[in-house]
């Protein structure tokens, strides 16, 4: 079983029997957790640098991954979903 947690943002968790599918499962769930706070229009939370969180006396045997998100995609999506939502929502009638 692997575990994959994001702590810049609280409640991002994955679990899955393989490694790459933990691995997805956790860049699919910031790729959503982010693009809800861009849609929102709420300020991305200060990410830490793995680093300064990392203490490898008591990591054990766990393993640490970077994952890379596109922002200025996601940036983009949230735009065009924001702008969809507000056509439909203007097409409605009262």
């Amino acid at each position: 079983m692997f575990i994959a947690q994001a702590p810049d943002f609280p409640g991002c968790i994955a679990k899955g029997s393989e490694l790459g599918r933990t691995i997805t499962r956790i860049h699919l769930q910031l790729e959503g957790r982010v693009s809800d706070i861009l849609i929102k229009g709420e300020p991305l939370p200060v990410i830490s640098e793995l680093n300064a969180s990392f203490d490898r006396e008591s990591a054990g045997n766990e393993d640490y991954y970077q994952i890379h998100i596109n922002l200025v995609h996601l940036a983009a999506v949230a735009r065009h979903q924001t702008r969809s939502a507000l056509a439909r929502s203007a097409k409605r009638p009262s």
